[in-house]
């Protein structure tokens, strides 16, 4: 895991939105490493690209790169398009708790229709996670 200055400047976020990112990527390592996993995790660096911590795996002989779903569309693309075979090394996305709803959710729920609209896909969160809702009504109208 990493905190690069380039994920954390390519558009202009709050001082205290990045804070948070990185605190939360910061007890997301912690909690891995106390279940056992081996996790390599570089601080905030102004001088870190990723470029550069990508090829870590020669220091750690690893067999997989295990990662997250990213927050960023883009990040996601560039990993699945490119980490696997600069590494040379499988990479296995896992769900992000970040979300509402698994990757395989939104597939599923995206499979049923023909255009996508937000506002179907929120009326289903609302209704699975009872969030914002008051009984089977949304609360605010």
């Amino acid at each position: 895991m990493a905190e690069v200055l380039e994920e954390s400047t390519y558009v202009a976020h709050h001082p205290q939105k990045i804070a948070l990112i990185f605190s939360a990527m910061r007890h997301f390592s912690k909690e891995r490493k106390a279940q056992d996993w081996r996790v390599r995790y570089h601080d905030f660096n102004r001088n870190s690209e990723i470029k550069k911590l990508i090829h870590f795996d020669q220091l750690l002989s690893a067999t997989a790169l295990i990662i997250t779903q990213c927050g960023e569309y883009r990040l996601q693309h560039e990993i699945e398009s490119n980490w696997s075979t600069q590494l040379q090394l499988p990479v296995h996305c896992l769900d992000n708790d970040r979300f509402f709803c698994s990757s395989m959710q939104l597939r599923q729920w995206a499979g049923k229709y023909k255009t996508l609209r937000m506002e179907y896909f929120y009326r289903e969160m609302h209704k699975q996670t009872q969030y914002l809702m008051q009984g089977q009504q949304p609360i605010g109208g």
